[in-house]
């Protein structure tokens, strides 16, 4: 039954064009058999024939003086058959776009379309050394367009890995569904895969257009914050509306090509421009706010947003625009998203800086924390361990404290730690470990070559603790401290055992001091 419906369209054909005068050389004629409307195919001008919605079916015939190229702009949501006069499917070149060898002389075929949707084709006659050069060329244009968001795929999600956010995950995942997104609107997939493949690459451009937007969506609201500072119009508009377009590119792809498939993909277009209006307009009043990165992605989505108004309102006013804008549009998207990614790396790379300061650090006092001087020590004993010398430990505590803080209140008590720990800074080395262990327990920890070295710095620093005036606002006291003082020759097993040892020695001398004070 088919067989016989082809060879009925042929021989319609063939009286269509008998009564059509025959066209000149190097010039074809298309013919569209259920309208009747025919346009003329220049050398290496294009015909600006609209294909309607359904099937259609058209008659082309050229007279050629030499080999030409027939070729025009593949829509993914297109269905394309190419039949020769004898009845038989002819094989499209390799490419990226639908091309045909036309060999010198009367050319004549059929060809049949089958589209969710109206578009214009843009049918072409080209020398083959202008196809070949234009091939060429726009391939290695769209090879270095992957080749950027290939890279910024990995660098972002490899920095997105190592901070832990997901924030990068799902700029990566929206860069790669936008990138084969492109990748089946541009045929390149066409340059390996053959005819046989259409279904493949239909259904994936469906379904890539949709996780794009669905993707889209889910980063910049996280990128912006949008759900934090307007919680109602995400989970109830932005959110809903990125499934419903994910949902319709799913719907589409189990449908056959009709109206119903053409006016879903309409909703689509349009509820995915609505989408981008609405993230501009709520990224607009960030930027006015002034909440960081906000006017970069404000400018990002703009450029977005006019090219999906030229691609789904003003698809006829430029063909150009029409099919490479959005193209253009996301690698400048694409870029200003990775600066302003780039900006919240640092942002958050300076904020666990300054955790991890606040970690290991005292602030009070300036001196290393408890944690961070357990950093420092580990580092000391395996230098220790691959230099030899000695370790040596100061441990110690100030006398009578809490009476400070009983008697004259805490801030006294602040005053006292933090003039405390500038003594013991000013008598130590720069390569030792000072931190601050308890409330007013200090230990210093440094790797010597000699133990004379470490002897006289005990006694440098225990001399200077003896007798500390205070002087405060509330008070002028004078305190001491008691400082113990403990060598290992041989590397310890581990820092619990320098500590340990320090605090004995420490509470030696403490013993030492009220004996002194209190004699028996």
């Amino acid at each position: 039954m088919k067989k016989y419906l082809v060879l009925c369209l042929l021989l319609m054909g063939v009286h269509v064009f008998a009564a059509v005068k025959s066209a000149p050389d190097n010039q074809c004629v298309i013919q569209q058999i259920e309208t009747q409307q025919q346009s003329l195919i220049e050398l290496e001008q294009k015909s600006a024939v609209k294909i309607p919605t359904g099937e259609s079916h058209f008659l082309l015939k050229c007279e050629l003086h030499q080999d030409r190229v027939f070729t025009f702009l593949k829509s993914e949501l297109i269905e394309f058959e190419w039949r020769t006069a004898d009845n038989e499917v002819k094989t499209p070149l390799q490419g990226t776009q639908p091309a045909y060898f036309l060999s010198r002389g009367s050319q004549f075929a059929e060809l049949r379309f089958i589209t969710h949707h109206g578009y214009i084709p843009y049918f072409q006659l080209l020398e083959v050394n202008t196809y070949i050069e234009q091939s060429q060329k726009t391939n290695l244009v769209m090879g270095s367009f992957y080749g950027l968001c290939l890279t910024l795929i990995f660098y972002v999600f490899i920095l997105g890995r190592s901070l832990k956010d997901n924030t990068f995950r799902l700029y990566s995942a929206y860069i790669s569904c936008a990138s084969l997104f492109f990748l089946l609107q541009e045929g390149q997939l066409g340059l390996f895969l053959n005819a046989q493949s259409y279904w493949l690459s239909h259904q994936l451009y469906l379904m890539s257009a949709g996780l794009t937007v669905f993707s889209a969506t889910l980063f910049i609201v996280r990128l912006t914050g949008l759900r934090t500072q307007w919680p109602k119009i995400t989970n109830r508009l932005l959110f809903p509306s990125a499934w419903l377009v994910l949902g319709l590119s799913v719907l589409i792809t189990l449908l056959e090509h009709n109206q119903l498939s053409a006016l879903l993909g309409t909703v689509m277009a349009y509820l995915t421009l609505g989408i981008i209006l609405v993230m501009v307009s709520l990224v607009a009043i960030q930027a006015y706010r002034r909440v960081p990165d906000a006017l970069l992605v404000l400018v990002a989505l703009s450029v977005l947003l006019l090219a999906m108004v030229f691609r789904v309102v003003l698809s006829d006013m430029s063909p150009t625009l029409n099919r490479y804008g959005l193209i253009i549009a996301f690698a400048f998207e694409s870029f200003l998203l990775a600066v302003a990614v780039s900006e919240r790396i640092k942002r958050l790379k300076k904020s666990k800086l300054l955790a991890e300061a606040e970690a290991n650090y005292d602030l009070l006092c300036d001196v290393l924390s408890r944690r961070g001087w357990l950093k420092k020590a580990e580092s000391l004993v395996e230098q220790q361990r691959h230099k030899g010398g000695m370790l040596g430990v100061l441990y110690i505590d100030l006398n009578k404290f809490k009476q400070v803080n009983d008697v004259h209140g805490h801030n006294v008590g602040d005053k006292v730690l933090q003039v405390v720990a500038k003594i013991i800074r000013h008598q130590i080395r720069d390569i030792d470990a000072l931190g601050r262990i308890g409330g007013d327990e200090f230990v210093v920890l440094g790797h010597f070559s000699d133990k004379s070295i470490f002897h006289h710095l005990h006694q440098r620093v225990a001399t200077r603790l003896q007798l500390i005036p205070i002087h405060t606002e509330e008070a002028n006291i004078t305190v001491s401290a008691s400082v113990g003082a403990v060598d290992f020759m041989t590397i310890p097993k581990d820092i619990s055992e320098l500590l340990r040892d320090g605090d004995k020695a420490m509470y030696a001398e403490k013993l030492n001091f009220y004996h002194s004070i209190n004699p028996i």
